[in-house]
C-alpha cells in the first residue's frame, strides 16, 4: 500500500511538473510570437501598388515601372510610397509595428531592374510615406550586387554572391537587439551589423520597381507589444475664413482593427469617432485651435496625436514673400576627418492674418553645400513664436525628420535650427550635422494698407503781442505768453507695396485739439481761443531703429485766415513698436520735435505764435 501511493505521489508530482513546463513553455511562446505577422494573408498588410497574397507567400509589384497616366490604375506611388507620382512602384508594408528587440526571418526573392532601388527590411512610416531604415536592396547602377543599408550612414555590399536570373534568392535575417544595433543576415551568414543603434517603433516593408519580388515565408519573434504608431496629421487645409471645413488624416499602425477619436477644439472631449484615419469638421468662430486625435487598437491601447487649426476673419489679408539665408556645417569623411561646408538657403513664405491677431504661416524651401541638400516645411506657432515642421536629407528620407527654427534678435523676421544628417556617398553615407539659418523677406508683388489711429498730449507755449483798439480806451498794448497743456485725437490712413523684396509706402491724415480759455489783463479777461490743427504726410522707410514713417506736418488753416504770409508746421513720424513684428493691429509712437509757427489773427490784427512742445502720441495702426 505504502509503494503503491509512492508511485501514485511520483506520477502526480510529474504530472504536475509536466503541466508547469507546458504552461511556461506556452508563457513561453507567447513572449517570443507575440507579433503574429502571416505574408500569406492580405489582411496583415498595406499594399501600395501591386501585390497578391497567396497560400505559396506573396508576390510584390509588377512589370511596370514608368507609368504617367497610371495604366494600371494602381496608385503610382513614388519611392517614398506617395501616390500621384509619375513612376510606379509597388509597396506591402505591415501593419504590425516593432521595436527591438524583435527578430525577422524570410525566405524571398528581390529583383535587380534597369532603374530604382527594390527593397526589404525595416521602415519608418511618416508624413504618408515609408522610409527605409534597416534594408536589404539593390541598385540599379551596380546590378551584379546586393547591399546592406541602414540609415545612420552604414552600407556595406555582400562579398561572394551574384543573382540568379535577375533576382538574388536567399534566406534573410535581421536581429535587432535591446540595444537597437541591428545585425543582417544572408543565407544565414552573418555579413553586416550596424555601428549605431537604429530607433523604432518601424515596421516590414517591401518595395520593387519595374520587376517583382516573392516572400514565400515569414516568421517573427519579438516580446514586445506596442501601442499604435501615429504618422503627423496632414490637414487640409489647415487655416481659412470661417466658416470653413477641414479634412484632417492621420494614417496609424497599430495590432487589429483601429478607431480614431477626434476632438476638434482641444477640450480634452473627443467630438466623434471614426473606424477610418480622417474625418472633417467645419469651424464657425475664429481662433487657434489645438486638435487631438486619439488612436485606439484592439487591445485597448492607445496613442496621440496633436494638429493645429487657425480659423480667420473674413477681413483676413494674405502676405507672402521669399526665404534666404544660409547653412553651415560639419561633415564627417570616410577616411575620419571632418569637413567645413557651407551653403545657401532659399524659399518662400506665405501668411494670412486678420483684425482679431489671428495668423496663419507657412515656409518652405530647400539648403545645399558642397555634396548635402535637405528641404524643409514648417508653419509658424504664434504661442511659442517657432516655425516647426519636418525636413529630409538624402533619398528616401525626405520631409521625415521633426526641425525647430528658433526667432533671432535684430531687426527683421530670422530663425534658426540645428540638424543633424546623412550625406549621401558611395559608400552610403557621411553624417553631417550643422545650422540653418533663414530671413523671410519682402511681399513681392503685394499691396497692402489700413488705417491709423491713436491720441496725444502736448504742451502748447504761446505769445500773443500786438495792439487793440477799444472805443473807451483807445489802443491798449497786448503781450501775452503761457504755457497750456492740451490733448487730442490723432486718424489717418496708410498703404504700402512691395517689389521683390524692396517696399514702398505712406500714410497721411491729422491731428487736432481746441484751446479756449482765457487770461488776467490789466483790464480784464482776456479770451484765448486757439483751434489748432495738422495734416501730416509721411513716407516708409528704415531708420537705424528699424521700419517707420517720417515726413511733416502742417497747419491748413493759416491761408484760410487770410493770412498769405503765415506759415505753420514741423517734422512728424510714426514708429513700430517691436520693428513691425508683432500681430495687428500693430502698436505704434507718433513723434513731433518741437514745432510751430506764427500768423496775424484776423480778426484783431494781433501777431499769434505758438508751438508744440512735450509731444507724446501713441495709437495703432491696422489691416484693412
Amino acid at each position: 500500500m505504502m509503494q503503491k501511493r509512492k508511485l501514485t505521489d511520483i506520477l502526480y508530482n510529474k504530472y504536475l511538473l509536466f503541466i508547469f513546463i507546458t504552461m511556461g513553455l506556452l508563457f513561453f511562446i507567447s513572449l517570443t510570437s507575440a507579433s503574429a505577422l502571416d505574408i500569406k494573408s492580405a489582411s496583415d498588410w498595406e499594399v501600395r501598388g501591386s501585390a497578391v497574397f497567396s497560400a505559396t507567400g506573396a508576390v510584390i509589384g509588377d512589370t511596370i515601372g514608368y507609368d504617367s497616366g497610371d495604366q494600371d490604375n494602381d496608385g503610382n506611388y513614388d519611392n517614398s510610397g506617395r501616390s500621384n507620382s509619375k513612376i510606379d512602384y509597388d509597396f506591402i508594408i505591415s501593419k504590425t509595428i516593432f521595436a527591438p528587440p524583435v527578430t525577422l526571418e524570410w525566405a524571398g526573392c528581390l529583383p535587380v531592374t534597369g532603374y530604382g532601388y527594390n527593397m526589404f527590411g525595416l521602415g519608418k512610416l511618416y508624413n504618408g510615406g515609408i522610409f527605409r531604415k534597416a534594408v536589404f536592396q539593390t541598385r540599379w547602377e551596380k546590378q551584379s550586387a546586393i547591399q546592406v543599408w541602414v540609415n545612420s550612414g552604414d552600407s556595406s555590399y555582400i562579398t561572394g554572391v551574384s543573382p540568379s536570373n535577375g533576382k538574388f534568392c536567399a534566406s534573410y535575417k535581421l536581429v535587432w537587439d535591446d540595444k537597437g544595433i541591428v545585425t543582417f543576415y544572408y543565407n544565414n551568414n552573418q555579413v553586416f551589423q550596424s555601428a549605431k543603434p537604429i530607433v523604432g517603433p518601424l515596421v516590414f516593408f517591401t518595395r520593387t520597381f519595374e520587376q517583382p519580388a516573392t516572400i514565400s515565408s515569414l516568421s517573427v519573434n519579438s516580446s514586445v507589444d506596442l501601442s499604435p504608431v501615429l504618422e503627423p496629421c496632414s490637414t487640409d487645409p489647415s487655416s481659412g475664413q470661417v466658416p470653413f471645413e477641414i479634412i484632417v488624416t492621420c494614417q496609424a499602425s497599430g495590432s487589429g482593427p483601429l478607431s480614431w477619436a477626434w476632438d476638434w477644439n482641444g477640450d480634452g472631449i473627443p467630438d466623434e469617432t471614426t473606424q477610418v484615419d480622417h474625418a472633417t469638421h467645419k469651424y464657425y468662430t475664429t481662433g487657434t485651435y489645438k486638435g487631438i486625435v486619439i488612436v485606439t487598437d484592439s487591445s485597448g491601447k492607445q496613442t496621440q496625436e496633436n494638429f493645429k487649426i487657425v480659423a480667420l476673419a473674413s477681413d483676413a489679408s494674405d502676405l507672402q514673400g521669399t526665404v534666404s539665408g544660409k547653412f553651415t556645417g560639419t561633415v564627417q569623411m570616410p577616411d575620419g576627418t571632418t569637413k567645413q561646408v557651407t551653403g545657401g538657403v532659399n524659399g518662400s513664405w506665405n501668411a494670412k492674418t486678420d483684425s482679431g491677431d489671428n495668423i496663419a504661416a507657412t515656409a518652405k524651401g530647400s539648403f545645399g553645400a558642397d555634396g548635402i541638400s535637405g528641404a524643409f516645411d514648417v508653419s509658424y506657432d504664434s504661442a511659442t513664436g517657432q516655425l516647426t515642421g519636418s525636413w529630409g536629407d538624402i533619398d528616401g528620407d525626405i520631409l521625415s525628420r521633426p526641425i525647430s527654427f528658433t526667432m533671432g534678435t535684430g531687426g527683421g523676421l530670422r530663425f534658426t535650427a540645428q540638424i543633424k544628417g546623412i550625406a549621401p556617398s558611395s559608400g552610403g553615407g557621411m553624417p553631417f550635422e550643422g545650422k540653418v539659418e533663414l530671413e523671410l523677406l519682402g511681399m513681392p508683388k503685394t499691396n497692402i494698407k489700413g488705417s491709423v489711429d491713436g491720441s496725444f498730449s502736448t504742451d502748447i507755449t504761446y505769445t500773443i503781442s500786438g495792439s487793440v483798439t477799444y472805443a473807451s480806451l483807445g489802443q491798449i498794448p497786448v503781450n501775452l505768453s503761457g504755457t497750456i497743456p492740451t490733448s487730442g485725437q490723432i486718424s489717418g490712413i496708410w498703404k504700402a507695396s512691395s517689389a521683390g523684396n524692396t517696399f514702398t509706402g505712406n500714410a497721411s491724415g491729422q491731428f487736432s485739439g481746441n484751446i479756449d480759455t482765457s487770461v488776467s489783463t490789466p483790464i480784464g479777461p482776456y479770451p484765448i481761443k486757439i483751434p489748432y490743427s495738422g495734416i501730416w504726410q509721411v513716407t516708409l522707410g528704415t531708420s537705424s531703429q528699424g521700419i517707420d514713417f517720417q515726413g511733416n506736418w502742417v497747419e491748413p488753416n493759416i491761408h484760410a485766415m487770410g493770412d498769405a504770409g503765415g506759415s505753420f508746421g514741423g517734422g512728424f513720424g510714426i514708429k513700430f513698436a517691436n520693428n513691425g513684428s508683432g500681430a495687428w493691429p500693430i502698436p505704434v509712437s507718433f513723434t513731433c520735435p518741437v514745432s510751430g509757427g506764427s500768423y496775424v489773427d484776423p480778426n484783431t490784427g494781433l501777431q499769434v505764435q505758438w508751438k508744440l512742445e512735450n509731444f507724446n502720441g501713441n495709437g495703432h495702426i491696422s489691416l484693412n
